[in-house]
């Protein structure tokens, strides 16, 4: 059986011609950075975790869905950026006593690398409430984080900057630099 019988002659060159351009394309093709090039990614993974607040408190045990996005882009000067982000939701808790928490938090890191030096920046933002209680009883936490770290071409740290603040229903108690 040759070839001819098994095909007839313009569907074995269309099948040829698919072969050549997805075998020998790349080949035929230099790299640009004419156009920034991205790519997404976003998931959701379910969380069970037990800890207790930073306000004191009694132990509690939390469960939710927690939300990944990371995007990257490589631009026209071959420079890549990427932002990553993460939150929380559906994310409740309940301590030993079924005092019910809610969590609401939101986390973004941003790095940026030209081949030479790079910057990494990372900020948190997260709330812990404490449901069902009277508004003068609740338990509030509230944290932010900020940190910043700057590499030279070396990849070298050259600058730090942290920043954490944390507080209980609206009382500073801890704001550590």
């Amino acid at each position: 059986m040759n070839i001819s019988q098994v095909c007839n002659k313009k569907l074995c060159k269309s099948v040829f011609f698919a072969i050549v351009m997805v075998f020998g394309g790349g080949l035929f093709v230099l790299p640009s950075y004419e156009q920034a090039l991205t790519q997404t990614v976003t998931f959701t993974v379910p969380f069970e975790i037990t800890a207790t607040p930073l306000c004191g408190g009694n132990e509690v045990s939390f469960s939710g869905i927690t939300r990944f996005l990371f995007h990257e882009t490589l631009d026209e000067n071959g420079q890549v950026h990427q932002h990553s982000h993460l939150n929380f939701f559906k994310a409740t808790g309940t301590d030993l006593f079924g005092e019910r928490y809610k969590i609401v938090e939101a986390d973004n890191l941003t790095t940026h690398d030209n081949n030479q030096a790079g910057v990494f920046h990372s900020v948190v933002k997260g709330e812990l409430i404490s449901e069902g209680k009277p508004s003068d009883t609740q338990t509030h936490t509230a944290v932010t984080i900020n940190l910043l770290t700057i590499f030279d071409e070396n990849g070298e740290v050259k600058t730090v900057v942290e920043k954490i603040d944390v507080r209980c229903n609206g009382e500073l108690i801890s704001n550590g630099m």
